[in-house]
């Protein structure tokens, strides 16, 4: 889970930030993507899946949130006319196992239905003595009603949770990776600690990873009304408890470095390490790797329902296909984090130590309590409720058998209330270093209404050369929406009472222009392209001065822009009937253009995490069944 998906052209910091990942045609949470957890902690895929599809490029911003650089869509199996079943079985290293199966077919005379799901245990990619488990259970069922048209039911449950791995620590004086490269320094002990909190004792969550259980429930609506009209209708309701536990690897360091940060006298201090939960043991690592063990709490309710009415229309050799719609939401997240730090020696699946030191009048500095050097350095207590009012229009012409031409508008609103506990510190009474200074709620609450709108569009033209060879265009503007944690991470305010943290101005603004051929002959098809994108008001850190303090926030401040070539082939191989080679190829220069942060000037510098080239190639054999 979250992983980091990317769109040629549209810098961003991983995840599905200007993309939208959805499920049945349905986004699977109304927020702007890359807020808080990614938006797949909120799937799984199963045999119930029957397409995959994907809508990338400009045009995606007329029928997803936050969508400027593509949508991804999985299609759920419904049933047809015929009973099958499908039961699959995966065991591999680390002892996976996992179990799928899914059946479908007809339901008396005008229904079909489909159901399926899978168990999975796992110990994990990399053995962190936290092993993880799964299951889902998913089905829909389908009603057809008099004249043309059906209701669907769709259910879900799901409760899954995995391990999230972030790179292991390489030794700087021989770049060679400090533990076994196949290890972790995910640990086991860090699941069976308690702290001291002001408001009592809090237990590691750490053994749940990341969390997501609960039910997603969504009825749809089809129907045919005659005269070329047609209506379609989903409604959406899910309430999932979600948590993104996550070890943060801090800088390592020797025993004796690290224990001078504590030491009042050098010469004279002795440094004494136990291992925690082994007090028969002897510590003998070479190094310390204090890691944060972040527990964090996002629970999400949300409620959504998408209207689309189309009408058909002929005229002479002229087809109009339009289409309008309205999509409204409200989304309610809790998001809770207590950021807790340990010690750790500095090893695969290590273990906790503590630390105290011993002065030479006999006294003894307590560092750690249980391996837990720090109890809480940062917390949050944030409540944030989204309501979203969108409306968008469309129409489909095709002229004659050559030419069509797609062209559509959208308008989005988002209202937020953003709602954080403010931050005290306080000291506890245990006799630890890590007990004093400690992060924690002050009982007051500040809030915060936010409102944000956006209009994109999007045109485009394609026209038959041939029965072989497309011409094609695409323009568009899209748009995106800050995030609510951008906000609900800084409410400090400033001495004139207004917050530190600006709602921005404008939106990033995404133009994109994309134009290319497309050929098609027996056996053989490609595709080459050009694109420009540019992106204005990009979401930056920027570095300002405020009541004398240098402060970083997060502003409209960048604008950035590529150029590049793309390249598809897909070839069918004669000598070898059912085999196929297909490949791509896509180069591009992604810059900054205008970037300033604080006196530094930035623009013309390379965008992060965009490759210059990108090139993928694949064999694939599929006759008779085999595939």
């Amino acid at each position: 889970v979250a992983a980091n998906v990317f769109v040629r052209g549209y810098p961003s910091g991983g995840q599905y930030r200007y993309q939208t990942l959805q499920e049945d045609g349905m986004p699977l949470r109304s927020l702007p993507g890359g807020e808080f957890s990614a938006e797949d902690v909120f799937f799984r895929e199963d045999l119930n899946i029957e397409t995959l599809e994907v809508a990338k490029g400009g045009g995606s911003t007329l029928f997803g949130i936050n969508a400027p650089g593509g949508i991804i869509n999985y299609r759920s199996k419904t049933g047809g006319d015929v009973l099958r079943s499908t039961i699959r079985l995966t065991g591999g290293e680390r002892n996976l196992y996992r179990f799928d199966y899914n059946t479908n077919g007809p339901l008396g005379k005008r229904g079909f239905f489909n159901v399926g799901g899978f168990y999975r245990f796992d110990e994990g990619p990399r053995v962190s003595g936290l092993p993880t488990e799964g299951l889902q259970f998913k089905g829909n069922v389908t009603v057809l009603l008099e004249g043309g048209g059906y209701l669907r039911l769709h259910a879900k449950y799901l409760d899954d949770r995995v391990q999230f791995f972030l790179p292991i620590p390489y030794d700087n004086r021989t770049s060679r990776p400090a533990i076994d490269p196949r290890g972790t320094l995910n640990s086991a002990e860090a699941a069976d600690f308690t702290i001291p909190t002001p408001d009592g004792t809090f237990q590691s969550r750490m053994d749940r990873g990341v969390l997501t259980k609960g039910p997603t429930l969504m009825l749809e609506y089809y129907t045919d009304v005659g005269g070329g009209w047609t209506l379609h209708n989903k409604t959406r309701w899910m309430d999932l408890q979600h948590e993104f536990n996550i070890f943060i690897p801090l800088i390592a360091a020797t025993p004796d470095s690290f224990a001078l940060r504590y030491m009042t006298d050098p010469a004279t201090d002795q440094a004494v390490y136990s291992l925690t939960n082994h007090p028969g043991a002897q510590f003998t690592a070479p190094a310390l790797a204090p890691q944060g063990t972040w527990a964090r709490s996002r629970p999400t309710r949300d409620l959504a329902d998408q209207l689309v009415v189309q009408k058909r229309l002929v005229a002479g050799s002229t087809e109009h296909r339009f289409s309008v719609g309205a999509y409204l939401a409200r989304t309610e997240v809790t998001e809770g984090i207590i950021n807790t730090t340990g010690l750790f020696e500095l090893a695969d699946r290590p273990r906790l130590v503590d630390l105290a030191i011993v002065h030479a009048s006999g006294d003894t500095t307590r560092v750690t309590r249980n391996g837990i050097l720090q109890v809480a350095n940062n917390y949050r207590n944030a409540q944030m409720t989204s309501n979203n009012a969108t409306v968008f229009a469309g129409d489909e012409i095709k002229i004659g058998d050559r030419l069509r031409v797609d062209a559509g508008v959208r308008y989005e609103r988002q209202s937020a209330v953003v709602r954080v506990e403010k931050v005290a510190r306080y000291d506890l009474e245990g006799e630890s270093l890590a007990e004093k200074n400690v992060a924690w709620g002050a009982g007051s609450f500040t809030r915060r209404a936010l409102t944000f709108d956006g209009i994109g569009g999007s045109l485009g033209v394609n026209y038959a050369v041939s029965d072989a060879l497309n011409i094609y265009s695409v323009t568009s503007r899209g748009y995106g929406f800050p995030t609510l944690g951008t906000f609900a991470g800084n409410v400090a305010l400033d001495s004139q009472g207004n917050f530190v943290q600006p709602e921005p101005k404008d939106n990033e603004t995404f133009w994109q222009i994309e134009g290319g051929l497309k050929l098609s002959a027996a056996g053989f098809s490609a595709t080459l392209a050009g694109y420009w994108v540019e992106i204005r008001n990009r979401l930056q850190n920027e570095l300002k001065v405020i009541d004398g303090n240098q402060v970083t926030i997060s502003n409209a401040v960048g604008k950035s822009r590529t150029y590049g070539l793309e390249a598809t082939a897909s070839y069918g191989l004669p000598a070898l009937p059912g085999a196929r080679l297909q490949a791509s190829v896509t180069a591009q220069d992604p810059r900054t253009t205008d970037y300033r942060f604080g006196t530094q000037d930035l623009s013309g510098n390379r965008v992060v995490r965009q490759p210059d080239i990108m090139f993928t190639n694949s064999l694939s054999y599929e006759r008779r069944g085999f595939d």
